[in-house]
C-alpha cells in the first residue's frame, strides 16, 4: 500500500509542476527555443539565398 500512495504523491507533484513549470516558460519566452527556431529557419533561408544568388552571376 506504500508504494501505491508513493506513486500516487509523485504523480500529484509533476501534475502540480507543470502548470507552474508552463507559467514560468511563458512568462521568460524561454529564449533558447526561440534561437533554435531561428536558426532552423533562417540558416535554410540564408543558404538558399545565397545558392540563388550565386547561381544568377556569370
Amino acid at each position: 500500500m506504500s508504494g501505491l500512495l508513493d506513486t500516487l504523491e509523485i504523480g500529484v507533484g509533476i501534475a502540480a509542476c507543470l502548470p507552474l513549470y508552463y507559467l514560468h516558460v511563458v512568462a521568460i519566452g524561454y529564449p533558447s527555443v526561440a534561437r533554435l527556431a531561428r536558426a532552423g529557419y533562417v540558416l535554410p533561408v540564408k543558404k538558399a539565398r545565397s545558392h540563388s544568388q550565386r547561381g544568377a552571376q556569370p
